[in-house]
């Protein structure tokens, strides 16, 4: 997610009166789901893992900002920038990265790791407001930043936080440098006692932020409500299914369990699944921390080539075999929205996807909440694809592989498996 900066400006007598620091950096930590661990265990190495990622994306975004703050005037602190790596890059060691320690090391390093974010956070901050002094924001309104310190263009969703003084604030405008309409969604709202919004939570798609560059929009405030209400509202109150869709895809859920039921992609007028998708399955798997189903082979010299098959049935139990009845799907003018939450067996399970306007992208956001022994998690998205070529992400590139292989996935972004094959 691209992410925004309210900057204070007083010459307008609805400028906002709080500042948020964001910035548009790489994909945040989405940690696979492990197999075979044991919980509280578990979940204390994915969030290491998590933490581990995270600060490392952090501190890197934190040193772009410092020397170019320092550019432009600001003196640099390379004190600061060590003593909040150094806690990260401690913990980098391999017994420590692969989970064999006891559970106490990681409770120690993941408050490590907050620490690291902590001063990160204050840098970021500080560059960002290093920076911001030296950009012309005029224009009406509240002036919104949007930083990019990734190495090339980027177009992606941005959220801000904007607040106004004044009364009677019904809804908001929003433009950008060169004063054309940029669509806006209003995530949440606070108001005043004559119903006014007093600060809103806005959404809206950044297009092309030069890279590391930034752009300016603003926010004006509006008397008259003009926002309409969502083109469609679909819940299990009503139906059994609901749709999301952009100028790309389409996409069908079932309301009461959470599987995806269709996924069609417009400009091929071709549906991508075979079966349900983005169900999740659990298996027992009574393996060691690091093998399948097994206990790994210590003196083993090569790689291992063993063919991971699909989830086995009379070992699976299927996310969407629990009914929750709690989906919705809604659709706005920024993004649409499908998600839903419900018990998996003695488990938590909760899932949302969303698809962008402008974008070609999915972004699907799963959380499991864990509380048996010697299990095994894995999403399944079963395409029509035949004789296609697996591409999966590693850190910094992407490898082709065969398929029935399986790899935790510890890189530092979302996972992505693309295939190719002639229609």
């Amino acid at each position: 997610m691209l992410s925004s900066r309210a900057l204070s400006c007083s010459s307008s007598p609805y400028a906002p009166r709080i500042s948020q620091s964001h910035v548009f950096q790489p994909w945040l930590f989405h940690s696979s789901f492990l197999f075979a661990l044991q919980p509280p265990h578990n979940v204390l190495l994915l969030q290491s893992w998590k933490a581990m990622r995270n600060s490392e994306r952090l501190l890197t975004t934190a040193e772009k900002l410092s020397v170019i703050a320092g550019a432009l005037g600001t003196p640099p602190d390379p004190e600061a920038i060590e003593r909040a790596w150094e806690p990260v890059l401690f913990k980098q060691a391999h017994d420590l990265s692969s989970g064999v320690m006891v559970d106490k090391v990681y409770d120690d390093s993941i408050q490590g790791y907050h620490h690291s974010r902590t001063l990160g956070q204050q840098m970021i901050d500080a560059g960002l407001d290093s920076i911001a002094s030296h950009i012309d924001t005029s224009g009406p309104g509240v002036p919104v930043t949007v930083s990019n310190t990734l190495g090339w263009p980027r177009t992606d969703l941005a959220e801000v936080d904007v607040a106004f003084a004044g009364s009677g604030v019904q809804s908001l405008a929003l433009s950008d440098s060169q004063g054309k309409p940029v669509q806006v969604q209003i995530l949440s709202a606070l108001r005043n006692d004559d119903g006014g919004i007093r600060q809103a939570r806005i959404a809206f798609i950044a297009h092309d932020v030069p890279a590391m560059g930034y752009a300016v929009y603003h926010a004006a405030p509006e008397m008259a409500e003009h926002q309409a209400s969502p083109a469609s509202l679909h819940r299990s109150m009503h139906e059994d299914s609901g749709t999301i869709e952009n100028e790309f895809y389409r996409a069908r859920f079932n309301l009461w369990t959470g599987e995806m039921t269709s996924l069609l992609l417009k400009e091929k007028n071709w549906e991508v699944l075979a079966g349900p998708g983005n169900a999740v399955a659990r298996e027992y798997d009574g393996g060691d921390f690091w093998e399948l189903y097994g206990t790994l082979n210590g003196g083993r010299l090569t790689a291992m080539k063993k063919d991971i098959p699909p989830p086995r049935p009379a070992y699976t139990q299927w996310s969407n075999d629990s009914v929750g009845g709690s989906g919705v799907a809604t659709s706005g003018p920024v993004f649409s929205e499908f998600h839903i939450a419900h018990p998996f067996g003695k488990n938590q399970f909760a899932t949302r996807v969303r698809v962008y306007n402008g974008m070609r992208r999915i972004d699907v956001s799963t959380d499991l909440v864990n509380e048996e022994e010697f299990v095994r998690y894995r999403v399944v998205l079963p395409t029509s694809i035949r004789n296609g070529t697996a591409m999966h992400e590693i850190p910094f590139g992407a490898v082709q592989r065969r398929d029935g292989r399986s790899f935790p996935h510890r890189t530092g972004s979302i996972i992505q498996v693309e295939t190719k094959a002639s229609r």
